[in-house]
């Protein structure tokens, strides 16, 4: 018995002494909380003595003979380099930080730095994305709701009435352009789901550096790519549910709103080679308001979000052919089909919200839908020859949107015994950008950046039926550009030029009988040429003061198309649509006080002789001087566990209708919206619990109150607007919960109100509840 007593004795001691000589612990990401395989774990003691492990599926790693206090280091590409003091017989819980540097890309560095730019810029880092994410896939909204200078969501498929600045925003996806600007679908920003987005860079204003209608900013989407160390491989699954939380007469029974996504990532690299592979299926439920009734599934008669089914695939690959070059090619396809069957029943302007009821499917009825092909093939070498780098980027970009069914539409009357039609918009586009960067070995602090924009843009809009409504339009766009930066100090000084060519080519047409009676319109080519600068100066004074100045312009061939399809001239060349060209001017700073504060703030002034305004039910193209101007500011406050961030954005615009140089008219709703505050609030519970609460506010625009209120002129009032995100991390994953509308707040988007119309007074959705999973191995 004594012997046995102490035997265990023994063992139980040599087990606990053994226990007091391990080092163990798990590695996560501080973005989402998610395990981190694959890392490489160090060990250091004292007398230089090394042990090396890497981290398994769940993160975790240990270490054993550890008898004394040692440096702990952990490496991860993506990720922050961590180093700490450890002592043996514990267990620690590692969050690494994710590197994100000041610097916007959008292709090519033609952005550089923060602290070296004199434009307003925002970056959406991959943890915001994944956030918004939890609460709504939606980008139109996501933007909506933390950029400063973007108009508020219109809660659609359609970025129709949300711009940047009150002006038009050119949207790219890794540099490669989805706008159309010849004719229009404000569908850009449904061409990629958010699954396949790393960050998202966007330029509040217009600059010479980007042509092809960015008038006022650039959004680019960034795709991911891998994130980790060589001879791996990693795996990231999310699945998701969503549901409306308030229901009226029964409405779950009849019209079921629940949706989900399944999103499944695939990465590696092998020596040189890295690859990135993804897809998304995603079904969005039917929309409720706060009082629980249907929301109409088309809310705007330019297509909507809910009752869509919608896939995405992406794939990026490349190849380092040595240290400083490498190349790369990438697709990503998206699609996007609503599922018709629902009537929208007009509501009373100011009064009494739209409805919507269950109908059958008309025989002639597709759903509204938005598909989209993006395929790269790009070549970098940062010593292509002496202090010069060398990009180039060639893209075919294919893009189709289909609006919605109309069984009444005076536009398009009876053919082929079908009862009306439905339009749709087809672009087509094969370019390339080439950009060379050179650093000035006999001047210092010298830096040269210039290249060539080359793309062929052909779109069309056609019905279903087989007519034929804006003829194809080919759009051939040539434009060399000159960049220089000189840095004197603390003195940054920017200028260059970009010249623009071009060509619009229109072949012959029949127009339809709509505005303006059926005739034949014979076919030519429209030019133009125009000269573009950009200059601007930074003064990094002192860390909390670094003001800028600058001056852009930007340049647009705005809505060409839709001036074609309801002509009466009987040639083309009879038309010359005059081009925008617009003028901006910022004055801003930006301010980082201590370790906690960063602040931005910025005022802007721009003009436009021939600025472009769709009016009217019928969204007649009006070409007018007009003058804008405005604010935009921007806080983040950080406090140990807590985050504290907001911005405000202010925006108004005049226009002369009559050409007198009296700008005595405002703009319509369409142009400006209402001010908007945002903000968030997070707080880490523990390393593993994590509470977020954001709001929006949008306020009022009251500038037509005397006025007949057409489309576009309606009052709008204010409402806010409040989510909840809570985050968990569970079982080698990541468990969210998301809600929007967390007060079920009844409001009518800002749009709903401008717009005067009983058909569009369509409310916003009440609350609604999604829960997501997911792992990473």
């Amino acid at each position: 018995m004594r012997s046995s007593f102490l035997l265990l004795l023994f063992i139980g001691t040599t087990q606990y002494l053994a226990a007091q000589n391990i080092i163990s612990g798990h590695v996560y990401s501080n973005t989402d909380s998610l395990a981190i395989p694959f890392a490489h774990v160090y060990v250091k003691n004292a007398q230089g003595h090394m042990q090396h492990t890497v981290t398994n599926e769940s993160g975790a790693f240990s270490f054993s003979d550890i008898t004394e206090a040692t440096t702990l280091t952990i490496n991860f590409v993506g990720f922050q380099h961590h180093t700490q003091i450890v002592l043996p017989g514990n267990s620690y819980a590692v969050y690494l930080i994710e590197t994100h540097s000041d610097e916007i890309i959008i292709y090519a560095d033609r952005f550089g730095k923060r602290e070296e730019e004199v434009i307003s810029m925002t970056l959406l880092d991959n943890k915001t994305l994944v956030e918004q994410t939890s609460i709504n896939s939606n980008l139109n909204e996501m933007l909506g709701k933390t950029v400063p200078g973007m108009a508020v969501s219109t809660e659609s498929a359609s970025t129709y009435g949300q711009g940047i600045r009150g002006r038009d925003m050119l949207v790219l996806i890794d540099g490669i352009p989805q706008s159309t600007p010849v004719r229009s679908s404000s569908r850009e920003l449904r061409s990629i789901d958010v699954s396949a987005i790393e960050q998202i860079e966007i330029v509040r204003g217009t600059t010479a550096l980007y042509g092809y209608g960015s008038t006022g900013g650039i959004v680019n989407m960034v795709t991911k790519r891998p994130l980790y160390n060589k001879d791996t491989l990693q795996f990231i699954t999310s699945v998701s549910g969503n549901t409306a939380l308030v229901f009226a007469n029964n409405a779950y029974v009849k019209s079921g709103p629940m949706g989900g996504r399944a999103v499944q990532q695939i990465s590696g690299q092998k020596k040189n080679f890295f690859f990135n592979v993804g897809g998304s299926v995603e079904h969005i439920g039917k929309y409720y308001d706060a009082q629980g009734d249907l929301i109409p599934l088309d809310p705007l008669g330019q297509g909507g979000m809910a009752n869509t089914n919608n896939y995405n695939i992406q794939g990026k690959s490349g190849y380092h052919i040595d240290s400083v070059s490498s190349i790369e090619g990438s697709v990503n396809y998206y699609s996007s089909t609503q599922i018709p069957g629902y009537t929208a029943v007009s509501g009373e302007y100011g009064v009494k919200k739209a409805t919507a009821y269950t109908r059958g499917k008309y025989p002639d009825e597709l759903g509204t839908a938005t598909r989209s092909l993006n395929t790269t093939l790009r070549y970098r070498n940062d010593a292509f020859i002496k202090h010069t780098a060398l990009n180039v980027l060639v893209y075919f970009q294919q893009s189709y949107s289909r609006f919605p069914y109309d069984p009444a539409s005076a536009y398009f009357p009876p053919y082929n015994g079908n009862t009306s039609a439905q339009t749709f918009i087809e672009s087509k586009k094969i370019g390339s950008r080439i950009d060379f960067k050179t650093k000035t070995p006999f001047i210092r602090g010298n830096s040269i950046q210039y290249g060539l924009d080359i793309i062929s843009d052909n779109t069309t809009q056609q019905l279903t039926d087989g007519r034929v409504w804006v003829p194809p339009i080919t759009q051939l766009n040539l434009a060399p550009f000159l960049q220089m930066q000189q840095t004197l100090g603390k003195l940054i000084l920017r200028g260059g030029m970009r010249y623009e060519t071009v060509n619009l080519i229109v072949s012959d047409f029949n127009t339809l009988a709509t505005i303006v009676p059926a005739h034949f319109v014979e076919g030519g080519s429209l030019q133009y040429n125009q000269l573009l600068f950009n200059a601007g100066i930074r003064y990094n004074i002192v860390r909390w003061f670094s003001p800028f100045v600058s001056f852009g312009q930007g340049y647009a061939t705005t809505e060409v198309g839709r001036e074609l399809r309801q002509t009466s001239a009987s040639k083309v060349t009879d038309l010359q649509p005059k081009a925008q060209l617009v003028n901006n001017f910022e004055f801003g700073w930006d301010s980082r006080i201590g370790k906690r504060l960063i602040f931005s703030a910025v005022a802007f002034y721009n003009t436009s002789k021939y600025g472009v305004t769709l009016i009217g039910s019928s969204f007649d193209v009006q070409r007018a001087p007009e003058r804008l101007y405005g604010a935009e500011a921007e806080a983040t406050y950080t406090l140990k566990k807590w985050i504290f961030q907001a911005t405000a954005s202010y925006v108004e615009g005049k226009v002369d209708y009559n050409n007198d140089g009296a700008y005595t008219d405002y703009l319509l709703g369409t142009r400006i919206s209402p001010p908007k505050l945002t903000g968030r609030i997070s707080y880490d519970v523990t390393p593993k619990f994590r509470v977020l609460v954001q709001g929006l506010y949008a306020g009022k625009r009251k500038r037509f109150e005397n006025q007949t209120q057409s489309f576009g002129m309606g009052t709008v009032t204010d409402y806010a607007l409040f989510d909840l995100i809570i985050n968990y991390n569970i079982w080698k994953g990541n468990l969210s919960l998301g809600i929007n509308n967390v007060l079920n707040t009844f409001y009518y988007p800002a749009i709903s109100q401008f717009a005067a119309t009983s058909l569009y007074y369509v409310a916003g959705r009440g609350r609604t509840a999604s829960i997501t999973y997911t792992i990473r191995y």
